[in-house]
């Protein structure tokens, strides 16, 4: 499955449903909904910087959830999901791009066991709640920047209590910033940063 061109920049989607094995964008890609969800079950490879808002530029801000069943390879990629969406991320996120960013704006992303979020040098960011989702045993998820600032504006999560853990890995120079607290609701198994500076 490929597509070349924007979805919804005229006039918004009401939600779009992506399956196949395989998912090619275009450079520049964009999608967008009002409102509606946004899936894709198979594993998305994208030509430049990927941009999914599912709130119509703030027209719709409940949002919807957003859906990466099989992962991401690309550049840039910033996700809106609004205030009552849920972006799910079952699969391994790279963004290749240098110092490209990957921009998460939701109510809660949801992480599956063993993913992991890797850009070159740029910054991590991610304003709603976290949960790290249950497999069928003890998983860690991670978040590997390479020198970029590695940011959670909300609380982070696990499952299943002691069997999901994380590491941060910034770089010996990048930024670890937590503004929420950490296993508060569900302790984490672990808990690992790499960083020049911890920001709390």
């Amino acid at each position: 499955l490929s597509l070349a061109e924007s979805v919804g920049a005229v006039t918004p989607l009401g939600a779009l449903s992506l399956e196949g094995a395989a998912v090619t964008f275009g450079p520049n890609f964009a999608i967008t909904t009002a409102g509606g969800s946004v899936a894709m079950t198979g594993a998305v490879a994208a030509a430049g910087a990927v941009t999914i808002d599912t709130t119509a530029g703030g027209a719709a801000p409940a949002g919807a959830a957003i859906q990466f069943a099989s992962g991401f390879t690309g550049g840039a990629l910033s996700l809106t999901a609004g205030s009552g969406g849920t972006i799910t991320l079952d699969g391994a996120v790279t963004v290749t791009t240098p110092l490209a960013a990957v921009t998460l704006s939701d109510a809660v992303l949801d992480i599956g066991p063993n993913v992991t979020v890797a850009t070159a040098g740029g910054a991590f960011s991610q304003t709603g709640a976290t949960v790290l989702t249950a497999g069928t045993a003890p998983s860690a998820a991670a978040i590997d920047t390479a020198g970029g600032t590695i940011g959670f504006d909300g609380a982070v999560d696990a499952t299943t209590a002691g069997a999901q853990g994380l590491a941060l890995n910034a770089g010996a120079s990048g930024i670890v910033a937590l503004q929420g607290s950490i296993g508060k609701m569900t302790p984490l198994g672990a808990l690992s940063m790499t960083d020049g500076l911890t920001v709390i």
